[in-house]
């Protein structure tokens, strides 16, 4: 028999030497959460691909694919754009290999299964069950935590290979990067419902969320030499201290960002705020309430504008939260289609996640509008 080796090492010291990706935590932050928020848990990368894959089969299934009239082919071929669309072109723009190649063996069994589930289950069990809020917010917050690292690595990836190359007007890439990880929170909508039908109706939510979390993320973790990312930092620490909760800049960043995305991407469930909610135009309606505006644009069932208001509204646009069952809507319409009011200000075109538009008809009641519109005068 052999004796085991024991280490002189402190066991603390041990298991920081011994995985030295754990992230660093204080007692202010549960070691867990952290961990969550940061990705660095087990099969973390298999469970995001399916939360992900999951809310776009969902997405096809209670929205065009609502009466099962598309082939499985082209249902399931659009299910991975609605779910990966930014997988399938965002890397284009470095001229990067898709992760849909790259990552193909967990991606796709992700995405075959998630379309089994939601289209071939006996009595329908795989697509009612997420109607369940528990279960919503399970693969609502995984989706969510997929979005959020990519939109922090794509910034990280584009910053490495701008490094070293900035302007003569700032020393650190800002706008590059920041585009390059923005992008990739767009690409399904605008390959799904086309470069007008994405931007038509104002700033779309995940360009809100994309220029807004991925500038401060660049500039805390990137901007070393500039005057903005030592301003930020050094507004963080005075109040934090230099190590916020016992983390680390990047490790600090990367938290902030998660979970701004979690909190956002569960209150856009159709269950509490509604896919319509921003928190953006949340706080200018609050700030603008004294001067009688908002920012938000209100439209009746024809189309007509009501209202007039300050600034532009997404018109129900989203990340595309959906919920993707039968309470999938704010006034309570089936099958993820949300075309009643969002907090019962704004009237909001159908939409289900990643941009997939028309679930229940609206291409008809369009139709009806033009119609309306061409009918001669009688005399």
């Amino acid at each position: 028999q052999t004796c085991a080796h024991k280490s002189s090492t402190p066991p603390e010291q041990e298991q920081t030497r011994q995985k030295p990706e754990q992230v660093r935590t204080s007692k202010m932050v549960p070691p867990w959460l952290v961990s969550f928020l940061t990705g660095n848990f087990y099969m973390t990368t298999e469970l995001q691909a399916f939360g992900m894959a999951y809310q776009g089969a969902l997405a096809v299934r209670n929205g065009r694919n609502k009466d099962r009239t598309m082939s499985d082919f082209h249902a399931f071929a659009l299910s991975t754009v609605v779910g990966f669309g930014g997988g399938w072109m965002g890397f284009i723009w470095l001229g990067k290999p898709t992760s849909m190649i790259t990552g193909a063996d967990i991606a796709w069994p992700a995405l075959f299964i998630a379309y089994a589930l939601a289209n071939f289950t006996p009595f329908d069990v795989g697509r009612k069950v997420a109607g369940f809020l528990p279960v919503t917010i399970a693969y609502t917050s995984l989706a969510q935590l997929f979005r959020a690292l990519g939109l922090m690595k794509f910034i990280m990836v584009a910053f490495a290979e701008l490094d070293g190359k900035a302007s003569p007007y700032y020393p650190t890439p800002i706008i590059g990067p920041v585009l390059y990880g923005c992008m990739l929170g767009n690409m399904g909508s605008f390959l799904v419902k086309g470069f007008d039908g994405h931007l038509k109706n104002g700033i779309p939510w995940p360009f809100q969320n994309g220029l807004t979390m991925g500038t401060l993320f660049h500039l805390y973790v990137h901007d070393r030499d500039g005057f903005m990312g030592n301003i930020l930092r050094d507004t963080v620490h005075a109040f934090l201290g230099n190590k916020p909760f016992g983390l680390d800049d990047k490790t600090f960043a990367m938290v902030v960002v998660s979970l701004f995305m979690q909190i956002v991407g569960i209150l856009q469930l159709p269950a509490f705020l509604g896919p319509g909610f921003s928190p953006y135009f949340a706080l200018w309606d609050a700030l603008t309430a004294p001067f009688g505006t908002k920012a938000s644009l209100v439209l009746d069932d024809f189309g007509k504008k009501e209202k007039a208001v300050a600034a532009p509204y997404s018109n129900g646009k989203s990340n595309g939260i959906m919920n993707g069952s039968a309470n999938g809507s704010t006034n309570g319409s089936t099958n993820g289609t949300a075309n009643g009011t969002s907090n019962g200000l704004v009237k909001m075109t159908p939409i289900t996640y990643e941009g997939v538009a028309d679930p229940s008809g609206a291409t008809s009641i369009s139709k009806k509008r033009r119609n309306r519109r061409k009918k001669p005068k009688s005399s």
